[in-house]
């Protein structure tokens, strides 16, 4: 293999295939990445897997003098490549012996021969199954609403399968939802479903991966679905490819958790800086809760009382303007689930809603509804 790359490409395309590369598997393969140069086509594709994703991505070649392939330590080509600029030349410097075979890499900066491993000891790509779906929806809208929700997703591993997001794909009904029994979220999306109606549950893994590679990717993305894995092709002139494992296991059935609209008869609106700005000063005393991070939230007249209290810490009580139609009752809440929720919304109103103290708590977020089970003293 003899090749010549744009060194600024080359670095752009390991920076998440790294990512990918860089789990704590005792096998070296899982830490590398399989390099292969393409004469006819004039590419580099360099891959990376850890046994549930895989990431390639195609970078145009200056030149492709000699075709080939090989696999590389990921981390130790980012080092080596970091801060080089010009074009870098990957030449395979086979030795006398196997043991020998080192990759060579230059740039006008830079020369040094890194051991390899044979691209045969590479895991293949499993044989993909016919597509169940095909799924056309635009990037932004779904990194966008994948982003607003994940915080939600289960860290509970004997509840795998809501260790992540569902990508719920109905004919005219569409949504991204995760939830991990005390709360849960969802957020409704515009897809144009090819085949059978279909729910992808990604792992959290997976959706943090597909945030980062759909971040600032303008147009649609079509979401393969075959058997238990997505497949996603990002296109463009770099082209990107990701496919990864599906959590095994039916999503639960979160519609029956939703609260009937007309149940909600009794709402508090906040503003919603005035708020974030309660919750943030109460969250050092509510940490020290019985139930970490229970607030409460009194509404009276014109105003509610935010407040905290723990016996050996102390008490705090914050009064924020608020709205209210019907009759609200003070409610506990865990405060980092509505901070979570807030991160990142603009809107100069916050709505909760409810039934009564001990219902779910239904908070409109920017992009969808959140769902929290109050705190009770039971």
């Amino acid at each position: 293999m003899n090749i010549t790359v744009n060194t600024e490409a080359l670095t752009a395309a390991l920076k998440p295939l790294a990512r990918i590369a860089a789990g704590r598997s005792s096998l070296p393969i899982f830490t590398s990445v399989l390099i292969e140069a393409d004469g006819k086509r004039k590419t580099v594709t360099i891959t990376a897997t850890d046994g549930e994703q895989i990431l390639a991505i195609t970078v145009p070649a200056d030149a492709v003098e000699q075709p080939g392939n090989v696999c590389v330590s990921a981390s130790m080509l980012m080092n080596m490549l970091n801060g080089e600029t010009g074009d870098t030349s990957l030449v395979l410097d086979t030795g006398t012996k196997k043991e020998d075979t080192r990759l060579l890499v230059k740039t006008p900066g830079l020369s040094t021969r890194l051991a390899v491993i044979a691209a045969s000891e590479f895991p293949p790509h499993q044989k993909e199954d016919p597509n169940t779906a095909v799924v056309t929806v635009s990037a932004t809208d779904l990194a966008e609403r994948i982003a607003a929700i994940r915080h939600g997703a289960s860290t509970d591993e004997t509840r795998y399968i809501l260790n992540g997001v569902a990508l719920v794909f109905k004919t005219g009904a569409s949504e991204i939802a995760c939830g991990d029994g005390r709360r849960m979220a969802f957020a409704p999306i515009e897809a144009k479903i090819e085949g059978s109606d279909v729910t992808v549950p990604l792992h959290t893994k997976s959706v943090g991966t597909i945030v980062r590679l759909l971040d600032g990717l303008q147009g649609d993305v079509q979401l393969h679905i075959n058997g238990n894995r997505l497949h996603i092709d990002l296109g463009g002139e770099i082209r990107t490819e990701y496919t990864c494992k599906l959590i095994e296991g039916t999503y639960p059935n979160y519609q029956q958790v939703i609260p009937a609209e007309e149940s909600l008869e009794h709402s508090m609106g906040f503003d919603t800086q005035a708020f974030k700005a309660a919750l943030h000063k109460c969250t050092p005393i509510a940490a020290l809760c019985v139930f970490p991070g229970t607030v409460t939230i009194a509404p009276e007249g014109l105003t509610a009382t935010v407040s905290a209290e723990n016996p050996s810490a102390g008490s705090v009580k914050i009064d924020v303007p608020c709205k209210t139609e019907g009759t609200p009752s003070a409610f506990s809440i865990n405060a980092a689930y509505l901070l979570q929720i807030l991160a990142n919304d603009t809107r100069d109103e916050t709505i909760i809603r409810h039934q009564d103290a001990i219902s779910p708590q239904v908070v409109t977020g920017r992009l969808g509804k959140h769902i929290v089970m109050p705190i009770t003293s039971k």
